[in-house]
């Protein structure tokens, strides 16, 4: 399915060559970062499975993983042995302060109030990174859009006339942010070159982020903070950053006297290039470069106690008349690949140690109980 990640990549002349040719002696010029808090061991699988799949598809670029320090109550698991030992295995690991924002975040669970440590990528010392959030299936090597420049970001939002088309690199138009973001699921950002630049950058950032009132709260507030903090933002392509969601749904709405609610069926309010990616789960496989498990509605690790293959048979029957071309069922098959893949170089690659292996196989045999647990009882939908 779309290019293999079974070993490294041959990097592109264009793209990863190209930051490797200009390299200075004391700094990199590429890498990916990432940024790992709270404590849920989901989201440390996700780390892990998202480092390993990076290193097999483009192993020379460094790996960044920015892991958030104990703040305020919340402990910071993934930085004590053996959690952390684990986490190098495919990552730099850097320590971080939390940017703690809960007034700007209008979740009610507050579960987006630490999004803004996002903006300690900009501390790292590299000229140009590539962003990715945890839940993303990376496919084929992003190494090219290391080339596009920054910042850029797939547009989120009221679709513009002007984005009709757009490639990758094309400029957003200013206009388009009056209602929409980007998605920051994957971000090309440029740091600033001099240290102190950079710290100067990422503190104000960080203050302003800080003062954000609740009557400005959003369900997005990071990307809404960055397309107005950043100029000239650039478009990424929709097959870099597909949300893994059906293409129906149902929608609820209040009737115009509110008394009570009604049900109807609706497209999912995506872009075109979303719906164009392929009508087959076959033509996706051959598009989609990174999948998304963005939202609340689908996680991938709720189907870690079954196969692949298992997975994909069960959400293509359940989502049949919602998601038709078989997206959720492809993308949550190829990320318990994933797993598979980082349980094999874990466990028994060129660097292989019984700690590791006990660690990542207690981890899998954890979150797979939880997804087992949480099936029990339910039933398939009809």
């Amino acid at each position: 399915a779309g290019e293999r990640a079974g070993g490294r990549s041959p990097s592109s002349p264009s793209s990863a060559s190209s930051c490797r040719s200009r390299k200075s002696a004391t700094r990199a010029e590429c890498a990916y970062v990432a940024l790992l808090h709270g404590w849920k061991s989901e989201f440390l699988l996700y780390a892990l499975a998202l480092g390993n799949r990076l290193r097999r598809l483009d192993g020379d670029t460094p790996r960044v993983l920015l892991v958030g320090k104990p703040h305020k109550g919340q402990t910071a698991p993934f930085l004590q042995p053996p959690k952390v030992q684990l986490l190098r295995r495919v990552w730099r690991v850097h320590e971080v302060e939390l940017v703690d924002a809960p007034e700007a975040d209008a979740t009610g669970s507050k579960r987006h109030r630490f999004v803004f440590t996002k903006l300690r990528a900009l501390e790292v010392p590299f000229d140009r990174i590539l962003f990715l959030d945890l839940d993303v299936l990376v496919r084929k090597s992003p190494s090219p859009m290391f080339e596009v420049p920054a910042p850029a970001g797939m547009y989120h939002g009221p679709r513009h006339e002007h984005l009709t088309g757009s490639k990758d690199g094309d400029l957003i138009p200013t206009e388009a942010f009056q209602l929409g973001c980007v998605n920051a699921g994957f971000l090309r950002l440029d740091p600033r070159r001099k240290p102190a630049k950079r710290r100067k950058q990422v503190a104000e950032m960080v203050a302003e982020a800080s003062r954000i009132p609740a009557d400005e709260a959003c369900n997005l507030p990071e990307q809404y903070y960055l397309v107005r903090k950043l100029p000239n933002w650039r478009h990424l392509s929709v097959k870099w950053n597909c949300e893994v969601i059906p293409s129906v749904y149902i929608k609820e709405e209040e009737t115009y006297d509110g008394t009570s609610r009604i049900h109807m069926v609706a497209w999912s309010d995506l872009p075109e290039e979303w719906f164009e990616l392929g009508d087959t789960a076959e033509e996706l496989a051959r598009s989609v470069c990174i999948f998304h498990f963005s939202g609340t509605k689908l996680d991938p690790w709720w189907y870690l106690h079954l196969t692949p293959s298992e997975a994909k048979r069960q959400l293509d029957w359940a989502f049949r008349a919602r998601d038709p071309r078989g997206l959720t069922g492809l993308a949550v098959s190829e990320w318990l690949e994933a797993v598979e893949e980082l349980l094999e170089d874990v466990c028994t690659g060129q660097h292989a140690t019984e700690e590791d292996s006990a660690a990542l196989s207690a981890l899998v045999s954890e979150v797979k109980w939880r997804a087992k647990a949480w099936w029990e009882g339910a039933s398939i939908c009809p």
